[in-house]
């Protein structure tokens, strides 16, 4: 089965430049930041297609709320949770999740691979969809 995302890399840099975003490059370190003062997403490179697109979705959500790093761990974390639920919103549908389950089964490391995404973005959504009703 190959996964067809709701999200390529295109629309994720046309969403980039909506948002007067530069899209840049570093080595080593994290796998990627967003800095709201230059208005600049660096991701790593030679990461894999699934966690640059978890990456990159991530730091968007980052930019889309203008998010900067406040200092107080309280704010800091739910600024990140929330860029990783807006990556969410951009790296499948409920659809695709389910026919990626239907193929894949229980097994993340499977889903991560079959939608391009970090294993983290699927954790996190089995665990908000456990939780709706």
């Amino acid at each position: 089965m190959t996964s067809t995302n709701t999200t390529g890399f295109t629309t994720l840099a046309v969403i980039a430049e909506l948002l007067s975003i530069t899209l840049t490059h570093h080595d080593g370190g994290p796998p990627g930041y967003y800095t709201h003062q230059t208005r600049t997403i660096s991701t790593r490179r030679n990461l894999s297609i699934g966690m640059y697109r978890s990456v990159l979705t991530h730091e968007l959500g980052h930019a889309a709320y203008q998010d900067r790093p406040t200092g107080h761990g309280h704010f800091d974390q739910r600024q990140e949770r929330r860029a990783d639920r807006f990556a969410l919103r951009l790296l499948f549908t409920d659809q695709e999740f389910r026919n990626a389950y239907d193929w894949c089964g229980p097994c993340v490391p499977a889903l991560a691979e079959e939608l391009e995404c970090s294993q983290h973005h699927i954790r996190l959504y089995l665990t908000l969809k456990k939780d709706t009703p």
